[in-house]
């Protein structure tokens, strides 16, 4: 048997076991009958037994809390009040005819028929979490745990006002580890490991003083300051802080156990006998100091002091420096990309009609590129961002941006690239309009097998402004799911790349009759300048509204 106890009407006494409950019925002090109740549903040991108000059997196990039932057996109350199910370790009836619920892992519960309501006291250790007995005497509770003895006196039936204490070894308890008790002759009798307790009750009825904590002082790298100013602010160098506080009370100090957290650093308690509390090398930021305080009779003090306080940035940590030194550095990037662009100019005059036309054509898509419109779009997305402390979103579009930058005028340095490096810079491009256009293109690269993407060249800035043509005029203005398919293939003896979009078509759009030719014109002559033995390169265009485009740029191998 795990638990014996007897019924409250009659001389019935339940033994709990293995299976479920066994009664013993005694009558005249001799005969003495015996019964098995089994059932199914308690396959595991039971625990616990007691009674509701209307004497009806409740029984617990590692499931949770059962009620048993003469027409159906045991019946689960935790299905229905989700907070019984967990291990019961005691069950206990007050005088107000709730049932105190003792377990392992949600404490200490108070279980009416229509609720259950868990008791949470303020500061509770993870010791009240696991309960190994409840007694209830009149309208206070004492659970027995393996951290000492809490004895909680409610103050309505509401539980919702009471006062606990708790008593272990630095109360005169020979070990915190109690596992049950009982009240005789106003003496509360307790098992413990360390061997039989008793206590009386009047003990537990003494009132607590409390005390209140104020905090003495701050200072700042060594420097006092006055605590009474209400908005402490520190430069970013004056991060080195020291707080003193001290509770008003009689005791030795040595006796007073101080609980303080720093919030804007960490949200859980730090313990300590000292009356300090050191911070070191303290990030910018707001911060508030808190500090409470108990005794070795579990007397707390009576309120929580705290103090706040303000470091600020250095003037390179605020937003509008990163800010301000990104537009300056993109103009930067600008200007040297136009010198470098007016210097290429110049170089190709010197050279045959052939090149020069093939250079200005080249500066021309790159020039369509990096075109003034896409770098004013750009700021004023990173400003957009800014202005909402999207912070995360902000970094990561400055880093893309000036990535595809950097790429840029790398990529103007040479006339090919690997079709690898190519697919790179394309979704670079493309994550980018993303986040421009607060929208998500459903991108798709298509290279067929036959395709060396590490050895194969393309010529360079060629594919970005179909790309770009398809998200400005085609994606930007659909209202369906957009998708952009980019396509990579050898058909006899041609590379052939397909960009293909679902977006509204070219001839629903009126600003497309003069931005857009021109922008394909570029590509058009560029192609008509790459030829060989086994033809000529050219741009073939397929649309329809409300069908999207599909634009094939055919080059020689």
């Amino acid at each position: 048997a795990k638990m014996i106890y007897q019924l409250e009407r009659n001389s019935q006494i339940l033994l709990g076991n293995v299976y479920g409950i066994s009664s013993i019925s005694i009558k005249n002090n001799e005969a003495i009958s015996f019964s098995k109740h089994y059932n199914n549903y308690l396959s595991k040991p039971v625990y616990a037994i007691g009674e509701d108000r209307q004497h009806h059997i409740l029984t617990g196990n590692l499931d949770g809390l059962w009620e048993y039932d003469t027409l159906h057996g045991f019946m689960p109350l935790f299905t229905h009040q989700p907070l019984l199910k967990n291990r019961i370790t005691s069950i206990a009836k007050n005088d107000w005819g709730d049932n105190v619920i003792g377990t392992r892992g949600n404490g200490l519960l108070i279980y009416k028929p229509d609720s259950t309501i868990t008791i949470s006291p303020k500061n509770m250790d993870v010791g009240f979490l696991n309960i190994n007995h409840v007694l209830a005497f009149q309208n206070k509770i004492f659970a027995c745990t393996s951290t000492g003895i809490y004895f909680i006196d409610f103050k309505n039936k509401t539980y919702s006002d009471f006062v606990i204490k708790k008593f272990d070894n630095k109360n005169g308890l020979p070990s915190n580890e109690t596992f049950q008790s009982c009240i005789l002759n106003n003496k509360l009798f307790v098992a413990s490991s360390g061997g039989l307790v008793v206590i009386p009750l009047i003990e537990f009825e003494k009132n607590g003083k409390t005390f209140p904590v104020y905090i003495t002082a701050l200072k700042y790298n060594q420097r006092d300051t006055t605590i009474a100013n209400m908005h402490l602010q520190f430069q970013n160098f004056e991060n080195n802080i020291k707080i003193n506080f001290e509770a008003l009370t009689f005791q030795s100090p040595s006796k007073i156990n101080y609980h303080y957290r720093l919030i804007g650093l960490s949200n859980n308690y730090n313990s300590t006998y000292e009356t300090e509390a050191i911070f070191n090398y303290l990030s910018p930021g707001n911060y508030q100091f808190e500090v409470y305080a108990d005794d070795l009779n579990g007397v707390g003090s009576a309120n929580i002091a705290s103090i706040s306080f303000v470091i600020k940035p250095a003037f390179w940590q605020t937003w509008w420096f990163v800010v301000l030194l990104f537009i300056i550095i993109s103009l930067a990037i600008v200007w040297l990309y136009s010198s470098r662009l007016k210097q290429q100019s110049a170089k190709i005059k010197s050279q045959n009609d052939t090149q020069l036309k093939m250079k200005l054509l080249e500066n021309k898509a790159l020039l369509s590129q990096m075109n003034p419109h896409f770098i004013f779009n750009s700021l004023n997305a990173i400003q957009d961002l800014v202005l909402k402390k999207d912070e995360p979103k902000t970094l990561n579009y400055i880093a893309n941006f000036s990535l595809l930058m950097r790429e840029m005028i790398q990529h103007s340095k040479q006339q090919n690239i690997v079709v690898a490096d190519e697919i790179i810079f394309l979704k670079k491009y493309i994550s980018l309009e993303e986040v421009r256009f607060n929208c998500s293109f459903n991108t798709e690269i298509i290279v067929d097998e036959e395709i060396d993407i590490k050895e194969l060249e393309v010529p360079v800035m060629l594919i970005q402004p179909v790309v770009e043509n398809a998200i400005k005029h085609g994606l930007a203005s659909s209202l369906t799911q957009k998708k952009i398919i980019i396509r990579f293939y050898k058909s006899n003896g041609y590379l052939k790349i397909e960009v293909t979009d679902n977006g509204v078509g070219f001839k629903i759009l009126d600003a497309v009759a003069t931005n857009q030719p021109q922008a394909l014109s570029i590509i058009h002559d560029r192609l008509s300048l790459i030829k060989n033995d086994n033809g000529i390169g050219k741009i073939n265009i397929e649309s329809a509204i409300n069908f999207g485009t599909k634009i094939t740029l055919t080059l020689p191998l």
